[in-house]
């Protein structure tokens, strides 16, 4: 979990917050996923039109921006959680979302393939916001209030998902660009927004000088080894999250080759999809927890995870594809079992 990755639990301390500052927080992790949403049912289309391509070669092209903009945030995702233990969450956070912003507005104006490679790695860099959205909700709550409140993240962070693709894929329907537009208009009003309603919560004395050894993606591994069972519990998460990429990376191409959609129909399959995840993780993740235990429960979503791919990969309707959704409690309650250790 980043609390653990980035040592930012030992820093927290329950500074006062405005009840703008939470709904920020929780708006900043929503509209990161409706911005994320919204482009992606037009990139094959995109990818299409400016490397003059077929859909095919754009789907390779696809998955090697995935690729990078995967690789830019996993580089960076320690450097600015230990930049926001030293600077202060506000700032980070800020320019976190005001680069997100400028990368869409780059990516609307791309001319080339390798501007839109650009805008992918500025989009990883700055997705790391999550990682300090997460520092700042664990600064200004109670440890017994945090799981409630990281509910209500994960609950913003599936509602983005379901209204983003739907509405990109509607304004796909106005041409490729339109909703990266759209959504570097709504990272930069979200971060207007900030700038006058985010306090600071991290005071200067409880804040720490920057160090490199914290700041690569693998000295995060040097904190894990100090609570047994964790790194068992990450190769489990890796090997999870290595395979159900595949669905950002590849589903938009997969379901223009196989079915013929249109970007509107991507952005309703992706937001059914959302609802399905949202149904599983908020209505059936805590009885089936308590039914079966959390561990039994992470086993189940794996199960689940590896019929809906098996599932998805031989469907012939629109319907069943959708059932890769049911896979969420995996990472849902692998997260909380990280947590509790």
């Amino acid at each position: 979990p980043p609390a653990i990755a980035h040592g930012m639990s030992d820093m927290s301390v329950k500074a006062p917050a405005s009840g703008h500052a939470i709904l920020f927080v929780l708006a900043t992790v929503f509209l990161d996923m409706v911005g994320f949403g919204l482009i992606i049912p037009v990139l094959p289309k995109l990818i299409e039109d400016v490397g003059h391509m077929s859909l095919a070669d754009a789907a390779v092209i696809g998955g090697w921006m995935f690729f990078a903009f995967s690789m830019a945030q996993f580089a960076f995702s320690p450097l600015m959680g230990n930049l926001s233990d030293r600077y202060g969450r506000r700032p980070l956070l800020l320019l976190a979302i005001f680069g997100l912003g400028v990368d869409y507005l780059f990516s609307a104006l791309a001319p080339t393939l390798a501007w839109l490679f650009v805008g992918r790695v500025i989009a990883g860099i700055c997705g790391s916001s999550w990682i300090i959205a997460n520092a700042y909700i664990a600064d200004v709550t109670a440890p017994e209030d945090r799981a409630k409140a990281f509910g209500r993240m994960g609950a913003a962070f599936g509602l983005g998902f379901v209204i983003g693709p739907a509405i990109g894929g509607l304004l796909g329907e106005f041409g490729p660009r339109v909703p990266f537009y759209a959504a570097a208009g709504i990272s930069l009003m979200n971060f207007v927004y900030g700038w006058f309603v985010l306090p600071e919560t991290l005071p200067v004395d409880r804040r720490r000088p920057f160090d490199w050894r914290r700041a690569n993606p693998l000295g995060a591994f040097a904190v894990f080894r100090t609570y047994p069972g964790v790194i068992p519990l990450c190769g489990v998460l890796f090997l999870f999250f290595f395979a159900s990429s595949v669905y950002p990376a590849i589903w938009p191409f997969w379901g223009m080759a196989k079915f013929g959609w249109s970007e509107a129909m991507v952005g309703l399959s992706l937001a059914a999809f959302g609802i399905v995840m949202a149904g599983f993780q908020g209505g059936l993740t805590g009885p089936f927890v308590q039914r079966f235990g959390e561990h039994r429960t992470a086993l189940i979503g794996l199960c689940a995870a590896t019929i809906a791919a098996t599932t998805a990969a031989g469907s012939k309707t629109v319907a069943t594809s959708t059932i890769a959704g049911s896979s969420t409690p995996t990472r849902t309650r692998l997260r909380r079992v990280l947590h509790a250790e």
